[in-house]
């Protein structure tokens, strides 16, 4: 394993453990705990793989789909962490564009800006719930972004 990746996974290991312990402080449970943990890692891997939801033989195409597709909603509402639809964006997914909805170039980039669009809009949601839960529990799961301040 890169040492990169290998120092960034000890990192968000210790991240998770200290926010398990100020969350239980704090009125959250474990099950919540595990739900926000793995909420940020699912922000994080549609992140990082955007271009998965275009093209729809990719690995994580039908995963993403599945979790934007109501799971998240189902998931965060099981563990009493949200009580609306405010994660279920199955209708806008549906009306992605997939790489074998494009006939031309100018369709193919035009589809994958829209996914691109979608996914930050996932993601800005997501980051703005889990600062929402940082600020009522004095947490840290939403990401600092530092790292995305580094690629400008």
């Amino acid at each position: 394993m890169n040492d990169k990746y290998s120092r960034k996974s000890i990192y968000v290991a210790n991240k998770n453990a200290k926010n398990r312990e100020i969350s239980a402080e704090n009125g959250l449970t474990d099950h919540q705990h595990e739900a926000l943990t793995w909420l940020c890692s699912f922000r994080h891997e549609l992140h990082c793989n955007q271009e998965d939801l275009f093209y729809s033989e990719s690995a994580n195409f039908s995963n993403f789909g599945f979790q934007i597709c109501g799971q998240l909603n189902r998931y965060l509402k099981h563990v009493d962490l949200i009580s609306d639809n405010k994660f279920d964006y199955s209708d806008e997914f549906f009306d992605i564009p997939s790489d074998f909805d494009c006939n031309s170039d100018a369709e193919y980039e035009q589809g994958l800006q829209q996914v691109h669009e979608f996914c930050e809009r996932v993601d800005a949601d997501i980051i703005e719930f889990l600062q929402e839960i940082d600020s009522r529990y004095h947490t840290e799961y939403a990401p600092t972004l530092i790292a995305r301040s580094r690629l400008i």
